[in-house]
C-alpha cells in the first residue's frame, strides 16, 4: 500500500481524491514514469546541443503530467529547470541533474510500492 508521508516524494492522499483508486494511481505514475525515462534523455541530448526550442518543449510535456500526479518534489524539480531553461549557464544543468534525481526517487517509491 502506498503512504502520503514519504518525505514528500508522493501524496497518495491528494491522488486518491484525484482518481479515485488506487490501481489507476499505479497505472498513472507508471505510465508517466515510463514516458519521462525517454524524455529525460531527449532533454539531455538537447542539453548537449543548446537546443533551446527542444528544451522549451520536453520540460512543457514533463511539467504537463507531473500537474495530475501529486509528485511535490519532482514538480518543484521540474519547476525549477523550467525558471532556468532560458538561461544559459551551469543553473540549467544544475537544475536537471536535480530533476533526474528526484525522478530516480519517485521510480524507486514506484518500485517499492508496486512490487
Amino acid at each position: 500500500m502506498m503512504n502520503s508521508e514519504t518525505d514528500g516524494v508522493y501524496d497518495m492522499e491528494a491522488a486518491l481524491a484525484a482518481f479515485g483508486d488506487e490501481g489507476v494511481v499505479r497505472e498513472a505514475l507508471e505510465t508517466y514514469l515510463k514516458e519521462a525515462e525517454g524524455m529525460l534523455s531527449q532533454m539531455r541530448q538537447a542539453l548537449l546541443d543548446n537546443n533551446l526550442t527542444e528544451q522549451k518543449r520536453i520540460v512543457h510535456w514533463l511539467r504537463g503530467g507531473l500537474s495530475y500526479l501529486h509528485a511535490p518534489r519532482v514538480r518543484r524539480a521540474c519547476l525549477k529547470l523550467d525558471q532556468q531553461v532560458d538561461i544559459d549557464g551551469p543553473a540549467k544543468q544544475e537544475a536537471f541533474d536535480e530533476l533526474e534525481r528526484e525522478m530516480r526517487e519517485l521510480e524507486s517509491y514506484v518500485g517499492s510500492v508496486t512490487g
